[in-house]
């Protein structure tokens, strides 16, 4: 299938050579609906022999489809960004900040100046671009175990969880744990920094927002997901810096994406996380 037909399909559609502007970052909300599954499944051969070794891997048809669908729609979208075909788009992995080791967060292998971010839960998809390191993280509220979640929050995240009325927790629960993924992700370390000695707050209140600024520049937010789910995107921008967040959502059949969401923020209402500049060291509150 022709580059500009996958565009097409998938509803990705910024101009060759685009990249998203300074504190500013790009989302990509799309579902692996049936059409896009057998767009992906036909189109196989444009994901790497890694990613198509990876997708046959996983247990359920379902989960297969989704993965497809994900890594097509991140090739097509950074070849277009590149003026590349999406199967020459050289991906890598970044040296982790805790070991040096490259097995960090997926990255361009060439330097571009575009940072990506990619996740998914069921058949929602999620992809950030930006400028600047980014992480995304979408989850499924009903996939949650709350009781093992919970365990794995920093102490102050949980204590103001438990604070909530019963039935907020597992909403506040949800979109804590993305914040975490998100940032971790972005941060490149994953789940491999210990999640509870990192406080990234529950993101419900204005205090929480502000309680610990961050002189690395880290911020995050929450980012309107479907309903069902919950998302949050970390963005590494410098300090004073006006973040926007353009939001582009891909209807569920095939026809021209929505149209974007433009949401625009000053520094005060994002949570701002403490971090050493290579993580080496269990991240404190306060």
């Amino acid at each position: 299938m022709r580059t500009e037909r996958l565009h097409q399909h998938l509803g990705l559609t910024p101009r060759t050579g685009y990249r998203p502007a300074a504190g500013h970052a790009d989302v990509w909300l799309l579902r692996a609906a049936p059409h896009l599954a057998a767009v992906a499944r036909e189109n196989i051969t444009v994901l790497s022999p890694e990613e198509q070794h990876r997708a046959r891997e996983l247990p359920t048809p379902h989960g297969q489809d989704t993965y497809l669908v994900a890594h097509l729609a991140l090739r097509t979208l950074l070849g277009k960004c590149l003026g590349q075909p999406p199967a020459q788009v050289a991906l890598a992995r970044a040296d982790c900040p805790l070991c040096q080791q490259p097995h960090g967060r997926p990255a361009l292998q060439h330097t571009s100046g575009l940072h990506f971010s990619l996740s998914h839960a069921r058949d929602q998809i999620m992809i950030g671009l930006a400028r600047t390191p980014i992480g995304v993280d979408i989850e499924a509220a009903d996939r949650v175990r709350m009781e093992t979640l919970i365990r794995r929050l920093h102490p102050a995240e949980h204590t103001a969880i438990k604070a909530l009325p019963a039935d907020r927790r597992r909403d506040a629960l949800v979109r804590c744990w993305t914040r975490k993924e998100a940032y971790l992700k972005g941060l490149g370390t994953g789940l491999a920094t210990p999640p509870h000695q990192v406080n990234v707050g529950t993101g419900l209140t204005r205090h929480d927002e502000d309680e610990l600024a961050d002189r690395n520049g880290w911020t995050l937010t929450a980012v309107t997901a479907p309903a069902g789910y919950a998302a949050s995107l970390a963005l590494l921008v410098p300090p004073g810096t006006r973040v926007r967040t353009t939001i582009r959502t891909r209807a569920a059949h095939p026809g021209p994406p929505r149209r974007p969401l433009v949401a625009e923020h000053r520094p005060n209402p994002y949570r701002r996380i403490k971090t050493p500049p290579r993580a080496p060291e269990p991240l404190r509150a306060g």
